[in-house]
């Protein structure tokens, strides 16, 4: 990453599509993983969901449960506003103050 960032617990890690950085409109993700920081949802219910950049501008994201999978929609601004490309990663965490942030990388996570 090209800066530092205060992560206490990593939940997740997502690698762009090309889909996820260009065009579309939501990102999918695991349901173990999402769950952590969206909550237990059912299939087709919603939450919103909050998280604050490296910048700590807060984002607000809906968040669907579709079967074994989390949506996370609205993300098409935040991947346009950082000009997220295919390949690059997502990383959603929990800082030292209990606040989920996400942030971008352009490095491949280790291990």
């Amino acid at each position: 990453m090209d800066q530092e960032f205060d992560c206490a617990v990593v939940y997740y890690i997502k690698q762009l599509s090309p889909s996820d950085a260009a065009s579309s409109k939501q990102i999918k993700l695991p349901k173990t993983e999402a769950r952590r920081f969206c909550g237990d949802l059912r299939h087709k219910q919603r939450s919103m969901v909050t998280v604050l950049d490296h910048r700590q501008v807060s984002w607000e994201f809906l968040c669907t449960c579709y079967g074994c999978q989390y949506a996370l929609s609205r993300v098409a601004v935040f991947c346009n506003s950082y000009q997220l490309r295919a390949g690059q990663y997502l990383l959603f965490y929990k800082d030292n103050m209990q606040r989920l942030c996400m942030d971008r990388s352009v490095i491949l996570p280790a291990g």
